[in-house]
């Protein structure tokens, strides 16, 4: 029998070697996968801080069509110039009129939707 357990001696380290090195690589992929897990997890949070960004980007975009339209108007008023013509209180409620309808525009004038 000592000659035969000889050469499953051999046989037997290798297997143990095998399982060590099993589970090294094992251990090595489930760290692999933790990693690929954690970097999803990162990538959807800063998708969606990306997308509340640009949700903010709109709404500024949106501000500033409302406010280049209300000056536009104050500009077209003043460029008319007063109606010396007419009532001075007249005269200063048309040109709040201008105002006030050029902020009653719609927020979206560009090519844009705000959601």
């Amino acid at each position: 029998m000592g000659q035969s357990e000889k050469p499953t001696e051999p046989i037997q380290t290798l297997l143990k070697m095998g399982e060590k090195e099993e589970r090294r690589l094992l251990k090595r992929e489930r760290r692999a996968e933790r990693e690929v897990t954690k970097a999803h997890a990162a990538l959807a949070n800063e998708e969606a801080r990306l997308r509340r960004m640009q949700q903010r980007v709109d709404h500024l975009r949106a501000e500033v069509a409302t406010a280049e339209a209300a000056l536009g108007a104050a500009q077209a008023a003043r460029a008319a110039g007063p109606d010396l013509s007419r009532d001075p209180n007249a005269v200063s409620g048309a040109n709040e009129r201008a105002m006030d309808q050029a902020h009653a525009l719609p927020a979206a004038t560009n090519d844009e939707a705000v959601p």
